[in-house]
């Protein structure tokens, strides 16, 4: 008898023990409210964590726009430069005059200081979206923006002699825009030409089909911005049409652009841009 009354005891504290998890187990259950709660408090942390991206969303895009627009370009060769030789920092972006007007760094990375100048980058933007007017290390945008505007972005603005700087001296000796019947078909066209050069190299790398398109868009707006500006054009925007006219679109563009068509384009948007934002 003695030997069975422990196995008796452990029996009944078997089942006790057994009662007591059914219990908790029961009590589990009462874990499922809680697991609804912790759902419903991970929906509400998604929905605050959402609001920032909303915030930041549009000037991240602007710069990013910004910096596409700046790698893209024609102007001072950079798109033939590699991505990785350079930066784009300090983006400042002003308006003036209600149009805006952009500036940024372009920084050498410690790989490529031996390959690449730090520059200054000077943009405005158009009804299809940003453009480069001028690229450099001094007086940036000289004789091309608006003296407000470089002012306002913290640039110099008064352009030094012609003698002292042969970059500038074409422009200013170019008369100002005219006054024309229908300035907003004028620079419609205009910018419809600079669009189409500064995607000359991504469109001679498609098909001959996108080429021949493209050109003939890009020869109706050379006859379209000719027939807004009337006669007689000034000689060096008359010649800087021409050269455009002449130089079509071509497959080989796929490697650069042709530095006749950058010179002729880099004219024309100093003459234009200033009525044309």
């Amino acid at each position: 008898m003695h030997r069975r009354t422990p196995r008796l005891i452990l029996a009944a504290l078997v089942v006790l023990v057994a009662t007591a998890s059914l219990t908790a187990c029961g009590g589990g259950g009462g874990g499922g409210d809680d697991d609804e709660q912790t759902t419903t408090t991970a929906e509400a942390t998604t929905t605050s964590s959402t609001e920032p991206t909303t915030t930041t969303t549009a000037p991240t895009t602007e710069e990013g726009a910004i910096e596409a627009a700046i790698r893209d370009t024609a102007v001072a060769d950079v798109r033939d430069v590699p991505a990785g030789y350079f930066t784009v920092e300090g983006i400042t972006i002003v308006e003036v005059s209600g149009a805006q007007y952009a500036t940024a760094r372009l920084v050498s990375t410690p790989e490529a200081a031996a390959q690449f100048q730090d520059a200054v980058a000077v943009l405005e933007k158009a009804p299809t979206g940003w453009i480069v007017a001028d690229v450099g290390t001094a007086f940036v945008g000289c004789g091309i923006v608006p003296p407000d505007a470089l002012a306002a972005l913290g640039l110099p603005s008064e352009c030094p002699p012609p003698a002292t700087s042969s970059t500038t001296a074409p422009t200013t000796t170019v008369a100002p825009p005219p006054e024309v019947d229908d300035q907003e078909a004028m620079c419609t066209a205009y910018t419809a030409l600079v669009q189409s050069e500064l995607q000359r190299t991504a469109t001679a790398g498609g098909s001959s089909g996108a080429i021949d398109d493209a050109n003939e868009q890009r020869s109706q707006a050379i006859d379209d911005l000719r027939q807004e500006l009337g006669d007689p054009l000034p000689p060096e925007i008359d010649d800087a049409l021409q050269t455009l006219d002449d130089n079509p679109i071509q497959a080989s563009d796929a490697d650069g652009t042709p530095e006749a068509v950058k010179d002729a384009l880099q004219t024309i948007t100093g003459w234009l841009s200033p009525v044309c934002t």
